[in-house]
Formats: C-alpha cells, structure tokens, sequence
C-alpha cells in the first residue's frame, strides 16, 4: 500500500505511456483504464487544477485546422493528457507540424498516447523527432502484439 507522500514523490517525475499496435488490439481500451484510475486523482488533488483532457487525434485535428488554437494551450497546460489514435490519418506537413507541438509541449507531463504504428513506423512515416519524444526520459512504449479483437471467435 502506497503512502500520500510515496504518491507524490512519484508525481515528481511524470512519465509518458504510449500503446502501439494494430487496429483493434485494445490499445484504446488499455489506455481509458489508466486514464479513468489516474484521471480520479488528478481531479480530486487540490493542486493540480488544470486536471486531465482526453482527446482523439481524429476529432482534434480538425479543430486545430479550423483555427482552434486555444486548445493547443489547454493540451500543453493539463496535467494528464490522453491523446489517442494518432497518426492514423495521412501525415499532412500541417498535421504532423501540430502534433510535433503538442508532444513537444507535454515534457515532463503525465501523458497517454495511442497509435496503429510501431515506434519504427512512427519515426519512418511520420517524423523521426517525434519517435525520439515518445521514447525519451524513462517514457514506456508498450508494442501491443495481439489479434484484432474483431476476428477472435
């Protein structure tokens, strides 16, 4: 059983998880779980008032390209950040420009990301500095290596 002061010593050194993996594997669904337990605490910690925000990359990015870049500053800003399914659209300069700021801005920040490319594929198809980011400072990438739920009998 974890102490309050063992809690926040481990908040001091926020980390980055990020699942990668094929469609349907249940990166998605992984990645809510640890999103909705840690989620809990980031609201209901006094302190940590700019809380957790969840997004899908999908649905963001056409917010971002119609000029909605208050969000960019609410993303950098929370605590806890899901974002899921990027990469999944075709890696357009503007697209990849947007996600590299939002990496890049959530360092040293509680943060869940999930992807239907391998780390490998992610700096070959998308950009090799973002591959770097998901990687760096202790960050865990969890390659899901399991068959589409869809297709299971």
């Amino acid at each position: 059983r974890a102490s309050s002061g063992s809690w926040q010593s481990s908040c001091r050194k926020p980390r980055w998880l990020t699942f990668c993996g094929p469609s349907g594997t249940g990166k998605t669904h992984l990645a809510s779980e640890v999103f909705r337990c840690l989620g809990g605490v980031f609201h209901a910690h006094p302190t940590l008032l700019s809380g957790a925000m969840k997004f899908t990359w999908p649905r963001l990015l056409p917010k971002l390209r119609n000029g909605d870049y208050f969000l960019l500053d609410d993303i950098r800003d929370c605590h806890l950040l899901f974002l899921d399914d990027f990469g999944t659209e075709r890696p357009t300069e503007f697209a990849l420009e947007k996600l590299y700021e939002i990496i890049e801005s959530r360092n040293r920040k509680w943060t869940l990301m999930t992807n239907n490319l391998t780390i490998e594929q992610v700096g070959s198809k998308m950009d090799a500095r973002i591959a770097s980011r998901l990687i760096r400072d202790g960050s865990i990438v969890v390659n899901v290596q399991a068959q589409d739920f869809n297709l299971r009998s």
